[in-house]
């Protein structure tokens, strides 16, 4: 299974399913009519080292998705990418974004206050 072989491309792909079946049902379309599954798993497997708009769109053309496919679909493939790569980071460090209320480490600019003058 995708999880298994690299859990990575499977979170991909999970955020590009749920995102791209959204927009097929505001649609009122079937998700494989808006995408082909195929180069939904493709994108998931090995996503570009640019994920963005026109990069999205040029591979989903070089995939043979239609304009109002890649029209429909690319920016939701984008932040689906990008929803899933913040998903693993955070997985990966968990404490990235949590502030430790028993950490005492002080890295943070603190201001001292100011002398007296006598």
């Amino acid at each position: 299974s995708w999880a298994e072989r690299d859990p990575a491309a499977a979170a991909r792909l999970s955020a590009l399913r749920a995102g791209v079946g959204a927009v097929a049902d505001a649609h009122k379309l079937p998700t494989e009519n808006l995408l082909a599954p195929d180069h939904l798993r493709r994108i998931a497997w090995t996503p570009p080292d640019e994920v963005s708009v026109p990069v999205i769109e040029q591979i989903l053309t070089d995939f043979g998705s239609r304009p109002w496919q890649i029209d429909l679909a690319a920016e939701v493939i984008v932040d689906g990418l990008a929803a899933a790569a913040a998903a693993i980071e955070a997985k990966a460090d968990p404490k990235a974004d949590v502030d430790d209320p028993e950490d005492t480490d002080t890295d943070t600019y603190t201001e001292e206050p100011a002398a007296e003058e006598t």
